[in-house]
């Protein structure tokens, strides 16, 4: 099992969802929450914590952007 979902995995499960980049990019912000483990069962890491003390929101739409056009 990997450790945590590759650039590709993500892509495929959020391109295309309407509101998939706004959701990642909060997700990079705030973090996952704990009982949302929507990568369970999938990776060892389940969740992320937050990065909002190190991340702008631009750097973060920036960084979903790039994600979500991974193949």
């Amino acid at each position: 099992m990997p450790t945590a979902p590759s650039w590709q995995d993500i892509a495929r499960r959020y391109r295309g969802s309407p509101d998939s980049e706004d959701r990642l990019v909060e997700l990079v912000l705030a973090g996952s929450d704990p009982g949302n483990r929507h990568w369970k069962g999938h990776v060892e890491f389940d969740r992320m914590l937050s990065n909002e003390v190190a991340t702008t929101p631009d750097e973060a739409r920036s960084l979903v952007h790039w994600i979500l056009s991974q193949r």
